[in-house]
């Protein structure tokens, strides 16, 4: 029996557990990326993972690469319209396409739709919709523009909204709906640490050669931010300077969050 092939397509956060669990359960993996860089660092080291250039945007090209496989994922966010209009012609074919199936997107769309059935019958219109749930870690400019969001007494939250969404408009069929917000939902100071983490270089994903050797804290730090030394009134110091920290208005609730 020849072993089963998946077509990976993406190389963002999720990409990499999902490329372990499939080649730990001995499947092949071809990780495809525009850029070969990026599908190559994602497959260093394993040997189930073939790293290829693929642009999706290349039918030819694309199509060439599905035959080959039993199974594609695909890892690059989001339903584009393009992808929709080939919802009739995967049926008609009789080929299964999921999408959207985590959290958000994905059971927050289940949850949507229940209510509102519920609501209309009973009788009910919707005049506005509004959504927000936790989802992946946002970019920072977008995190930027989060507003407080009351909800419940005892609980201080942060929302911003995700996109466009007013093409839910149809897809919930709620044609009267006024207001239609999706967004995402965060505890009050989230954003502003998550960009000091991003400021400092602790998400970036770039390989580090000091990290190869068990190290201190302090010591990752150190060099992380190019500090003078491991004391702890240099680390500070220099994580002070960093623009997310210097121009923020509680600057000690954020270095203290890094303690």
């Amino acid at each position: 029996m020849a072993p089963q092939r998946v077509l990976l397509l993406g190389s963002g956060f999720v990409a990499k557990p999902t490329l372990d669990i499939l080649t730990e359960s001995g499947i092949e993996v071809t990780v495809a990326c525009r850029n070969i860089e990026n599908a190559a660092n994602l497959s260093k080291g394993i040997e189930l993972a073939k790293p290829v250039s693929l642009d999706i945007t290349n039918d030819h090209a694309l199509d060439n690469a599905v035959a080959q496989h039993d199974l594609v994922i695909s890892l690059i966010p989001y339903i584009s319209p393009s992808m929709l209009e080939l919802d009739q012609q995967a049926k008609d074919a009789g080929v299964t396409i999921l999408n959207e199936i985590g959290l958000d997107p994905g059971i927050d769309h289940l949850y949507a739709v229940s209510v509102i059935e519920r609501l209309y019958q009973s009788g009910g219109k919707t005049k506005s919709f509004v959504s927000y749930c936790g989802g992946s870690t946002a970019p920072e400019d977008l995190m930027g523009a989060a507003k407080p969001y009351h909800i419940y007494p005892g609980f201080a939250f942060v929302a911003y909204p995700n996109r466009d969404s007013t093409p839910h408009r149809e897809r919930y069929n709620i044609p009267e709906a006024e207001i239609i917000i999706r967004g995402t939902l965060r505890y009050q100071g989230f954003p502003e640490f998550i960009s000091v983490l991003v400021d400092t270089g602790f998400l970036s994903d770039e390989e580090k050669s000091f990290l190869k050797e068990p190290i201190s804290w302090k010591e990752v730090t150190q060099k992380m931010l190019g500090a003078a030394s491991t004391d702890e009134t240099d680390l500070l110091k220099t994580i002070s300077s960093k623009p997310s920290v210097k121009n923020h208005d509680d600057k000690d609730k954020l270095l203290s969050g890094l303690k």
